[in-house]
């Protein structure tokens, strides 16, 4: 069952204020893009090691020029798989899970956003994400491009334990 978010709000951590509730999820705002290209990558029974290519990191903001009296922060990108930090962290309880997915503005713009299930128990500062940018576009610091939805687990789970609790 999909929580309302006047539930879910809490779980949700967002000091700068930055997130917005919706009818059953939160949006969440971006707090940083990255280049995300793995050079190596295994997936193994009991853990995942990726290398990335040291030459590719966090993309810095920068004011664009929209138009001659409109200058705004953020990142142009060019067509590209992007690793999205979020201004907001995120606490599952051990009944619930979550799933990130892009607002209908960032699929208009000819994005596809999405992340990894969010296990019960899981927690983290910073939730992030991964965006593929099929058409060049512009996401201002801060912009609210996707919404973390909470899903109830009937029955027994046992708590995320893995190697990315807390990142």
């Amino acid at each position: 069952m999909v929580l309302a978010s006047e539930f879910t709000i809490n779980f949700v951590k967002d000091p700068q204020g930055y997130a917005k509730t919706q009818q059953h999820g939160i949006d969440l705002s971006v707090k940083s893009i990255g280049l995300h290209r793995p050079i190596n990558a295994s997936i193994l029974v009991d853990r995942t090691d990726i290398d990335f290519d040291p030459q590719l990191s966090i993309l810095e903001p920068r004011y664009t020029f929209l138009s001659p009296k409109d200058s705004r922060c953020g990142w142009k990108l060019a067509p590209g798989y992007y690793n999205i930090i979020f201004d907001q962290g995120v606490t599952v309880p051990t009944n619930c899970k979550a799933n990130i997915i892009h607002r209908s503005s960032i699929a208009r713009a000819g994005g596809w956003l999405f992340s990894a299930e969010y296990d019960p128990g899981f927690e983290t500062e910073f939730a992030g994400a991964f965006l593929l940018v099929h058409s060049p576009m512009f996401i201002e610091e801060h912009a609210r491009i996707a919404q973390i939805v909470f899903y109830e687990i009937r029955g027994e789970v046992t708590p995320y334990n893995g190697q990315w609790q807390g990142k």
